[in-house]
């Protein structure tokens, strides 16, 4: 393996831990619509629906936490494909919480 090759493989390791800190911060609704860029896209899954663009993100989530008042996350599993300055990721998510109105 050239020096090169091993240069780009440390680089793709070294953003996909990035990736994993980043999702760690999804705290606030400022604060993950932060981490997107203005046309990014948040996929829920069957929980959440799509949302579309950074303010479409954070107003999506902008009524959590009268909505959830207790939530733990825990996600595993993290797939993270990586190309040049585009990346995709996705987990799996557990997550424990207790709803205001209709637990």
């Amino acid at each position: 393996m050239s020096t090169e090759e091993l240069q780009k493989r440390v680089a793709r390791l070294a953003d996909i831990e990035k990736i994993k800190n980043l999702e760690a911060r999804y705290y606030d609704a400022d604060g993950i619509a932060s981490l997107f860029i203005e046309d990014g896209i948040f996929d829920g899954g069957l929980s959440r629906p799509v949302s579309e663009g950074r303010e479409a993100v954070r107003q999506r989530f902008q009524g959590d936490p009268e909505r959830i008042p207790f939530a733990v996350h825990m996600v595993m599993n993290p797939i993270i494909e990586v190309d040049g300055n585009t990346a995709k990721g996705s987990w799996y998510l557990f997550q424990t919480c207790t709803f205001s109105e209709g637990n």
